[in-house]
Parts: structure tokens; sequence; C-alpha cells
């Protein structure tokens, strides 16, 4: 803890991801926590990079009543740059008593807070997240980061709408879904089986000759982890192997 607490001192995204990680597992001390604050102060005007949003995790993993009751106040800040900060720290801390301000922020649907707001969202996690989250894959502007959520989230009532977004005209909506999906469908695999996926293959199979190599590769995983065999002249295509390859010579 010591090093990883001189790291956190000199600067360090990996160290302070470290960090995180430590207290997401054992928590915070006292000096490790006072470390990460002090330098989360030290680079407050440097940007949302790497490093400050690994220190940002660090502090969200902390779960340190004060520190989060420090940061709730800041969701109902005038400035967009506040309100962020705040919703990255009390998202990776997966804070539920945020849950009604950070949908108040969604719902108030400002340009420069709506993504981390709703990012915020997929990290708390709950039945009431989703019921926020379902509606905005119908809006233009949120969907994308809506679909990370829910596949953050991967609760299987979302399965359904995403799916069907697999099919949308724009590749990348296409990518997020069976992204998402596939995150569902590993999380929640065993009920999905015993409820029954059928009515999930007929689009899975047809995205999986989507013109475009991801997304048919992750439909392919999706079928594999239901258990369903995929047409050999499809897998070929889409891995790019000549059949005629596969063949064994004639003796």
């Amino acid at each position: 803890m010591e090093v990883i607490i001189i790291g956190v001192l000199l600067g360090g995204t990996y160290a302070l991801m470290a960090m995180g990680r430590l207290f997401e597992e054992y928590g915070p001390t006292h000096d490790s926590l006072e470390a990460v604050v002090a330098h989360a102060k030290e680079i407050n005007r440097s940007g949302m990079g790497p490093e400050r949003q690994a220190t940002l995790f660090a502090l969200g993993r902390s779960r340190s009543d004060s520190l989060m009751d420090s940061f709730l106040p800041l969701l109902k800040a005038d400035g967009s740059e506040a309100i962020n900060i705040a919703c990255y720290v009390l998202g990776y801390a997966q804070w539920q008593g945020a849950l009604a301000d950070i949908t108040a922020i969604v719902e108030a649907n400002h340009p420069a807070t709506r993504d981390a707001a709703v990012w915020a969202l997929g990290e708390i996690g709950g039945e009431a997240a989703v019921n926020v989250l379902l509606p905005l894959l119908d809006d233009d502007d949120r969907r994308e980061v809506a679909m990370d959520a829910l596949g953050s989230l991967a609760s299987a009532r979302a399965r359904e709408p995403l799916l069907k977004l697999a099919e949308h005209r724009d590749k990348g909506v296409r990518l997020r879904a069976v992204m998402a999906v596939r995150s569902i469908v590993i999380e929640n695999k065993e009920s999905l089986l015993s409820s029954g996926s059928e009515w999930m293959y007929g689009t899975l199979e047809k995205v999986a000759r989507d013109e475009h190599p991801p997304i048919a590769v992750f439909s392919m995983l999706i079928l594999a982890e239901l258990g369903r065999k995929l047409d050999r002249e499809v897998a070929f295509r889409v891995l790019q192997i000549d059949p005629k390859s596969e063949q064994q010579p004639q003796h």
C-alpha cells in the first residue's frame, strides 16, 4: 500500500487505478485516501484525461461516507464541470443515495452534463436506473451512451430493445447493440437458457451476416453463448477463412 501511495503522490494512472482496486477490495486507510484527495486537488485543472479519470475512480471506489456526502451537493451545482465530476465519483462508488439527483440531471437533458449522468446510472444500477435508461434508446442524442450504460447494467429487460437496435442503419449503433446484448447474455446466461432464447436466433443469425465484421463476430459469439450452432458458410465468411483450405488433401 505504501508503494502505491508514493506512486499516487508522484502521479500515474496505473497507480491510481491500483489504489482504486485496493479500496474496492479492502477499503481505504486514512493516509491512502488523503493522498488521493490531495492528488485530485492538484490536478483539478488538467482536463478529463486518463490520470484524472483514474483519480476519480479511486475516490469513488473508496466509498467513504464522508467523501461521498461532500460530492452529493455538487450534483446541484451551477457549473457543468462540478456536476460531471460528482457523477463520475458517485458513479464509480455505485452510490445509491445519488440516484434521484442523477436521474434529475438525465431528465434535464443539458448537453454538457447528460452523458456523465447517463453513464453514472449504468454504474449505480438497479431497476430504477433501468427504467430511466430504456426510454433513452429512442433518443438520437443519448442513445449510444444509454446503450453502453445498459450493457454495464446487464439487465435482461434491456435485451429485446437492444437486439432490435442490432439492425439499425448506423453501424456504430449496431456494434454497441451487439456488445451490450452479449454482456447481458453472459451475465444472465443460466436464466436465459432456462427461460428460452429461441426468439433471439433469427435476428442474431441475420446480424451475423452484417457487412461490418466486428458486428458479425459479436453476433456469432452471442449465438455460441446461447448454444446455437452457426452455419459454416457464414462463419467462414465472417472469419475470412477459405473453406478449401480446411479440406484435407487426398492421398
